[in-house]
């Protein structure tokens, strides 16, 4: 339905729904073309690149991903509401995850969730972000959270989780939210 609507109308707002769809099928290089289309059609907006060095890392392209967060993080702080809003903050603290920076990526997750705590999208995007560097618990705690407020568990099968995999709570929690039951977690 997307390639239909961008081959009659390539609009950005267009190809970057077909870029996330590419995601969720796990074909990573097309994603990352519909959202280097995006880029192309609004490189002064810090939201185009955003999902194209998630892509970028999907098909083995470190060097290209690393590029293009730091990009998302300049777009952003050139923004007047670069440090205000919920949205930049998630978007600059997986930036700064994927670059390794986990301080900055920690703190700004955790401002991220004081503004919007009870917003889905903040919850997965700070597991997102604890996941990438390591912090196993903070991670769970979003991964939850987003999970309780509805976020769909086909999310949370991409690599950034793949440290989470091997837990019995993890699994615990995907699988409640994907039959519908409560989950045991382990103490």
């Amino acid at each position: 339905l997307y390639v239909e609507l961008v081959q009659r109308t390539p609009e950005s707002h267009l190809l970057a729904n077909l870029g996330v769809a590419y995601l969720l099928l796990e074909r990573y290089a097309d994603a990352a073309e519909s959202f280097l289309q995006v880029r192309d059609q609004q490189s002064g907006n810090p939201f185009a690149p955003f999902n194209m060095p998630d892509s970028l890392l999907l098909v083995r392209n470190a060097p290209e991903a690393r590029q293009t967060y730091r990009q998302v993080i300049e777009l952003i702080d050139q923004d007047p509401a670069g440090n205000e809003h919920w949205q930049f903050l998630t978007m600059k603290a997986q930036a700064y995850a994927h670059l390794g920076e986990v301080r900055r990526a920690a703190s700004l997750a955790q401002q991220a969730l004081q503004r919007a705590p009870e917003n889905s999208q903040v919850a997965y995007e700070a597991a997102v972000a604890y996941a990438v560097i390591g912090d196993t618990a903070s991670a769970l705690v979003n991964v939850e959270r987003a999970l309780e407020q509805g976020f769909d568990p086909r999310w949370f099968r991409f690599a950034w989780f793949d440290g989470l995999r091997r837990l019995p709570d993890f699994q615990a929690l995907l699988d409640a939210h994907t039959s519908g039951q409560e989950p045991r977690l382990e103490d």
